[in-house]
């Protein structure tokens, strides 16, 4: 077995586009046993990964005495390969304290860290090379493998799932899954509610389940018995089981939108200050994910008429995975 250190603890979307990375190198080599450093926040995730045999957690509140804590307990390990996905002084010094002959970490590494690399992995070409997951994938390249996603995500099933039957398919297609939040007030687009009222007008079989970590008002003047507010009710596993049961996920920039990415879900993704140029569902142009961005760059700049139609475009054509 080949021993692998991750060294990315952070954002969940930063996470999730890294376990896509793991899940790759997986399916390319099978042989690699991979160690993973991850916030305490983000733990579950990470935990329930099947790309990821074993967690360092990184206790964020936990002061300085966690964080030597956490080194030593790196130091007292070897591995093979460590590969630093962040690239800055906190996790430099998480692959400093590592030890093994083979460190390697991103070409525009920040604050230093790139002076614990033994190797740098260069920025990638081509149409999309400012994508996160496309700058993930050139370490590919460190284990002679082609930079291009393979294999699949994939997560232990929760031992119990409470909302089954919100997410159950009906005439062969299950709800329309919506994140309205997201981790910056100005990534959120206003017009969930009006989207939720519209779509379930225009589409009479349709059913729509909000989800997120924020509990946001009800929307008014929809059908009660097709539309169900889970907002600020469910857990990151209950959120990961949720998502496959979807027909469509409609997200802002967030982690559940790069959680329906990795999950292989059908999605319809929403940008304002962020582009997707560097942040849409990888790979952008690929069937399965659409994009629409603010044309100022402002989420409230960006009209209900354009989403409700490719929501619907999406929505009709689910039929067709499911």
């Amino acid at each position: 077995m080949t021993d692998v250190l991750i060294i990315k603890p952070s954002s969940l979307g930063d996470i999730l586009n890294g376990l896509q990375l793991a899940a790759t190198l997986k399916a390319g080599r099978p042989d690699l046993r991979i160690s993973w450093v991850v916030a305490d926040a983000f733990a579950p995730v990470v935990r329930d990964c099947l790309a990821v045999d074993r967690c360092f957690v990184f206790e964020r509140k936990g002061g300085i005495g966690a964080f030597v804590r956490l080194l030593r307990a790196l130091r007292r390990e070897r591995f093979d390969v460590v590969l630093d996905l962040q690239g800055l002084a906190r996790s430099g010094l998480m692959t400093w304290a590592a030890r093994s002959p083979r460190k390697i970490g991103r070409s525009d590494a920040r604050e230093g860290a790139g002076l614990y690399y033994h190797e740098s992995i260069p920025l990638p070409l081509g149409e999309w090379r400012d994508h996160s997951v496309a700058i993930l994938l050139e370490f590919c390249r460190a284990f002679d493998l082609p930079p291009r996603l393979a294999g699949k995500v994939e997560f232990r099933p929760p031992a119990e799932f409470r909302y089954a039957s919100a997410m159950a398919p009906v005439a062969g297609r299950g709800p329309v899954l919506m994140f309205p939040d997201s981790r910056g007030a100005d990534r959120e687009w206003p017009g969930f509610a009006e989207l939720t009222k519209r779509f379930l007008e225009a589409e009479p079989t349709a059913r729509v389940v909000w989800a997120g970590q924020k509990n946001l008002p009800l929307p008014t003047g929809v059908d009660a018995t097709r539309f169900t507010h889970l907002m600020g009710k469910t857990t990151l596993p209950e959120v990961i089981a949720m998502i496959p049961r979807a027909s469509v996920v409609v997200a802002n920039d967030s982690g559940p939108m790069h959680l329906a990415a990795a999950l292989g879900a059908r999605t319809l993704s929403l940008f304002g200050p962020t582009t997707a140029r560097m942040r849409a569902p990888y790979p952008p142009n690929g069937d399965l994910h659409r994009f629409l961005e603010s044309p100022d760059g402002v989420m409230a700049s960006l009209p209900v008429e354009p989403v409700l139609a490719a929501l619907r475009e999406a929505w009709q054509g689910s039929a067709a995975i499911k």
